[in-house]
């Protein structure tokens, strides 16, 4: 199996998080081939010098183009850098193959972008090999209700999101990718949407994070004592679509004794969040904790009693952390936390309007409070949700769709891959 991963690292969250947990799921039955950015070297190598999990061998290609790293430092130019990579690693992925003819697929896992050429797509047809494209996501829109909100440059860096994204719908490379794959899987329902009407092909769906479902057994998680405060927590960079502002001010409604509110991240919108903590007088209640390891943020999560997150748009933010430490999650029902989180496990809320946001968040800060033995309920409920979404229940979704796609191969498409091997 040949992996396409530009962000791909074992222990780190986030994409690096998506890519590790597809590569590792497939080299529970495999021997995996996986081709990542130059950024991942460090860490990957040190896991494969010292593993700390039992699966097949993982070889890893890193990639990078030196004379455009710049591009890669700058949300505006990062895109065309990825890009460009992906046509690299589709040269290298081509010798990779005609050097390893045990490869039977290819499947791209991260970035989760649609709306790029994937070096798998480009390779798979020219070598008769079966593509899985994805999950991939960035189907995702900043709801209507909200646009004004997120101030003059948010609004103006999600259209020229939006743009970007309809111009590259159109990429002959995005569409070729989109044809050589033998399956298409989107990450959130507005990803589906998009690609179901761009593609005019039968869409998947299937969550794009999936982690060990033992991965955090080994971490204490903290009950809270009498007299202690209730802590709810948000995880992540500190942007006007996070919708940081909207968990504020409905902490400030809630009013609840004995409460606090900490957010881990930092951020161009920083300022304005203490700006809006000072205004509302919260000084004493709502911390602002910085950047933090990946591993602190988790060790953060378990000793919370609520995670807080009220992305507008795809990001997930700690959330699968939170569920599988049976800590209740309040988010706004946008892409990725939609597909995670429901009634048994904590409030989804659909955003219609800010001030209707902020209400139904207040709402859910009170419930959650007020209610210990919801709290307790949807906290278990949450540890059941993680367990249907670890990586082991999608390996096993991903072996029924191996061998569905194997099943399916016609003959003159095997002759052609075993001649392809032979060569």
């Amino acid at each position: 199996m040949l992996f396409i991963a530009f962000a791909c690292e074992p222990g780190r969250g986030s994409e690096m998080g998506v890519g590790w947990a597809a590569v590792r799921g497939a080299a529970t039955h495999r021997p995996v081939h996986v081709i990542c950015h130059e950024e991942s070297r460090p860490g990957f190598e040190k896991y494969l010098f010292n593993p700390t999990e039992k699966h097949y061998p993982i070889t890893a290609t890193f990639v990078s183009i030196p004379k455009l790293a710049w591009l890669w430092k700058s949300p505006l130019t990062v895109n065309i850098y990825y890009y460009l990579w992906q046509l690299k690693a589709a040269r290298i992925a081509r010798r990779i193959i005609e050097k390893d003819p045990t490869i039977e697929a290819i499947q791209h896992s991260s970035f989760v972008r649609y709306w790029m050429p994937s070096a798998g797509g480009l390779v798979a047809y020219q070598k008769h090999l079966p593509f899985i494209w994805g999950p991939v996501g960035g189907g995702d829109s900043i709801p209507w209700g909200f646009k004004w909100d997120v101030g003059y440059k948010g609004m103006i860096q999600d259209v020229f999101r939006w743009m970007i994204r309809s111009i590259m719908e159109r990429d002959p490379l995005v569409n070729r990718t989109a044809r050589a794959a033998s399956v298409l899987i989107a990450s959130t329902y507005e990803t589906y949407d998009r690609m179901k009407k761009r593609f005019d092909r039968q869409i998947e769906l299937m969550e794009a994070v999936a982690h060990p479902a033992d991965r955090w057994e080994n971490i204490p998680v903290r009950v809270r004592q009498p007299g202690e405060p209730f802590q709810f927590l948000s995880v992540g960079r500190m942007e006007r679509w996070r919708g940081l502002h909207y968990g504020i001010k409905a902490f400030a409604q809630a009013d609840l004794p004995n409460a606090i509110y900490d957010l881990i991240g930092d951020g161009p919108a920083r300022k304005d969040l203490q700006k809006l903590v000072k205004s509302l007088g919260l000084e004493n209640r709502v911390r602002f904790l910085g950047d933090q390891p990946y591993n602190e943020c988790v060790n953060a999560v378990a000793s919370c009693q609520v995670l807080v997150h009220p992305a507008l748009r795809d990001s997930i933010g700690c959330v699968a952390e939170a569920l599988a430490l049976r800590k209740p999650v309040i988010c706004a029902k946008t892409t990725s936390p939609a597909m995670f989180v429901d009634e048994t496990c904590g409030f989804c809320i659909p955003p219609i309007h800010p001030p209707q946001l902020i209400s139904e968040i207040t709402r859910a800060m009170k419930r959650l409070y007020e209610e210990p033995d919801l709290l307790e309920r949807l906290g278990q409920g949450g540890f059941v949700r993680a367990k249907q979404m670890s990586r082991e229940h999608r390996t096993a979704c991903f072996e029924k769709l191996y061998a569905r796609i194997q099943s399916s191969m016609s003959p003159t498409r095997d002759q052609n891959i075993n001649s392809s091997h032979a060569a």
